[in-house]
């Protein structure tokens, strides 16, 4: 490929120099110099850095050296000179040099940070992503974006002639991958339009380190590929091949392929879907994985077969071990199609062999659904007109097929009844304004008032209940009322429009508190009801405030009944045909914005967007903690959605939303809950370790332990 000044010096001629920028030629040209020594040439940073200010020390030294030649040349053609003459000449042809001026401490390309930010701006440079298997362990692999490389690979035209068009084989001749009839019958690739087809490459590698491999080495899994659109002669040059993933073998083994492949099966997922934008033809291409190669033990790998030309199970079609073999018939291989409930989202369809006990159907269960143990399993009985029943013997099990339903067992501990202590479920913190500021420094709350909005609570319910103001013609008519009372000791008569106005104003009140308030928590507001405004107490009662109480539980459910027609998420949840009260999904102690609204100006499937956008980022190794904690924020009432009406498994949201299993997130789960519960753990771990210190002081004297 011609450089910007040999095509202009091609077509304007060498001696139209003027209209050439020569310092940004010359610039351009030492840029491309260092990222050809550090990327084909493999010098080091460090090297090249080394390199630059050995020659800037060079040039500086040789300065000397053109001052003299000036004077030699001055005297030469009889010119009367002075020194300061010549050294200001000197002085400017050394800053003049472009190899000084540019890599001087003030130059573009004076440090290898400035380096790769020219790098960035001026040439297509592909970044690798590195993303964590494990944040706490440190374990990680690196991921080269296909999307980002296919773009800049099809941007340059001849890298585009010969990819498109395919060129068509003789009639009955095989000479590559699309002359066979899948290719051409695939829906994806074998249109008129131009496709894109990739050739993946798995292996294995080691590395050692230069003392020898006697100190240590490490096993690399590594996934190429090729655009197989071009002919042969042109994919098998090593400048054709493309890096996608590298990561370690063990790593990759240990948390599977799957978490390996799924960075680039995302951006393959979005070729074949979306496409990829060549700015040259105008519109989008779109392709998919053709062909994926390896030797046998990578295909193994990959597949999930075990790595080895020897081992248990041989057979990649039966999967039978040696024993099997040995042991049992053909026949009685017979296998059975089963139904699987996890919960109500999560519903299986696997095929198994025949167990032959409850124990070894509960032991492939395991195996095939990756779950644990600590389940009930029930089947449809068909005898029963396919009621659930306990599956006791393997035997009451229909033959070919059958439901099965999973029902947890769940172990409930007792915990003590302290007014400071709360229930927590997952994600039950609450968002309170009130109580942001306690979080630590570190966590970055999401400002936004759209999303302050929608969260409808902000206090827990209160010991005292605070009774709100009514209108002023009420409130006017119930002063003078609570002076008659308090002279002359006479009731209030209680017309239906003050009753409905009071009742309506006190609804609000509780439900600004709790959608579903209990029995003695209505007692309490009709006694303080009664107790500001005593003209309101039924006379002959005993408190003179049950008639408000019953009045109030009934507007409650009339004010609820409003608000799901309204389409109040905390109230339609609850609404279904012949639901009981004991089956109403309500708030904890500690919950206050149980099921709130979504922000103003969020919809769902924005709020789904900035969900996987949290599900990517928290992947990465460099992740950004700010952005993250303000789109949990943002996201508050998508997961309380998510967790309140699907009833998800504990690992469904650990793969959904990663984000509120880091510390980050912890630690804001902790500060905005009502109670705070990270100050209850400190104060409880600081009243033990006084405890023990007094322990061991009072000992030291006795057994002579040290406190120290």
């Amino acid at each position: 490929m011609q450089s910007d000044a040999e095509e202009i010096h091609a077509e304007e001629g060498i001696t139209d120099l003027e209209a050439v920028d020569t310092e940004h030629v010359v610039e351009h040209k030492l840029a491309a110099l260092f990222l050809c020594m550090q990327t084909q040439l493999h010098v080091s940073k460090s090297a090249s850095q080394h390199i630059i200010d050995s020659v800037n020390d060079i040039l500086a030294i040789s300065n000397v050296n053109t001052c003299h030649a000036i004077e030699e040349i001055l005297q030469k053609h009889g010119c009367s000179f002075d020194q300061s003459v010549v050294s200001d000449i000197g002085d400017a042809l050394h800053n003049s040099n472009p190899f000084l001026s540019k890599t001087s401490e003030k130059g573009p390309l004076s440090t290898d940070y400035k380096r790769n930010l020219y790098f960035k701006s001026n040439f297509n440079v592909i970044e690798s992503v590195e993303y964590v298997f494990e944040r706490t362990k440190k374990q990680s692999f690196v991921y080269v974006p296909v999307l980002k490389t296919l773009k800049n690979l099809l941007s340059q035209p001849e890298v585009l002639e010969k990819t498109f068009p395919i060129q068509e084989s003789t009639q009955g001749l095989y000479t590559s991958c699309f002359d066979g009839k899948y290719f051409k019958e695939n829906a994806l690739l074998g249109g008129q339009n131009f496709k894109l087809s990739l050739g993946l490459y798995i292996d294995d590698f080691e590395v050692v380190n230069p003392l020898g491999t006697s100190r240590k080495k490490h096993k690399i899994t590594a996934v190429y590929w090729v655009i197989l659109n071009w002919s042969s002669e042109f994919r098998s040059g090593l400048n054709s091949i493309q890096l996608a993933l590298l990561g370690k073998s063990a790593e990759v083994k240990m948390y599977g392929y799957e978490a390996f492949f799924e960075p680039f099966l995302r951006d393959l997922k979005s070729l074949e879907k979306d496409g990829v934008f060549v700015e040259q033809m105008g519109e989008s291409v779109k392709g998919t994985v053709l062909t994926v190669s390896a030797d046998n033990l990578g295909a193994h790998g990959v597949a999930g077969f075990q790595e080895s030309f020897h081992v248990e199970k041989f057979c990649r079609f039966c999967l039978a071990s040696l024993n099997d073999i040995q042991t049992t018939a053909v026949s009685e291989g017979v296998k059975m199609l089963l139904r699987v409930v996890l919960s109500p989202n999560d519903i299986r369809k696997i095929s198994i062999s025949t167990p032959s006990s409850v124990e070894e159907l509960v032991t492939v269960l395991c195996e095939k659904l990756q779950i644990e143990r600590g389940f009930v399993l029930q089947y449809e009985d068909p005898d029963f007109n396919y009621e659930l029943c306990n599956l006791n013997d393997i035997s009451e099990l229909p033959p070919d097929k059958a439901t099965l339903r999973l029902h947890w067992e769940v172990v409930l501990s007792a915990i003590p009844s302290d007014s400071d202590l709360s229930d927590f479920t997952l994600d039950t913190a609450s968002k309170s304004p009130s109580t942001r500021s306690s979080t630590s420094d570190s966590a970055t709350a999401c400002d936004s008032d759209q999303v302050s909005s929608c969260m409808s609570r902000s206090d827990q319910w209160p010991s005292q209940f605070p009774i709100p103001s009514f209108s002023y013609d009420v409130e006017l008519r119930l002063q003078k009322a609570n002076e008659e009372f308090k002279n002359n000791g006479t009731h209030l008569n209680v017309t239906r429009d003050i009753k409905m106005h009071v009742l309506e104003k006190l609804a609000e009140a509780v439900y600004s508190y709790k959608a579903y308030p209990k029995d003695s928590e209505l007692e309490k507001v009709a006694c303080a009801l009664v107790d500001k405004n005593p003209c309101l107490k039924a006379p002959g009662s005993g408190g003179g405030w049950e008639g408000w109480k019953l009045s109030l539980k009934f507007k409650m459910a009339n004010y609820r009944q409003k608000l799901r027609y309204a389409g109040c998420p905390e109230i339609t949840v609850n609404f279904r045909q012949g639901s009981s009260r004991l089956s109403l999904k309500r708030p904890r102690r500690s919950e206050l914005n149980f099921l709130p609204e979504h922000p103003v100006g969020f919809s769902e499937e924005a709020l789904e967007r900035d969900r996987a956008f949290m599900e990517e980022e928290v992947k990465k190794k460099d992740m950004k903690l700010s952005v993250l904690n303000s789109k949990m924020d943002v996201t508050f009432s998508l997961r309380r959605k998510e967790i309140v009406q699907d009833q998800p498994l504990v690992s469904t949201v650990k793969q959904r939303w990663p984000g509120l299993f880091i510390e980050e997130q912890v630690n804001i789960f902790f500060g905005t809950s009502v109670v705070n519960i990270w100050n209850i753990i400190m104060l409880n771990l600081s009243l033990s370790l006084s405890l023990s210190l007094s322990f061991c002081f009072s000992l030291s004297g006795v057994c002579r332990v040290s406190t120290h």
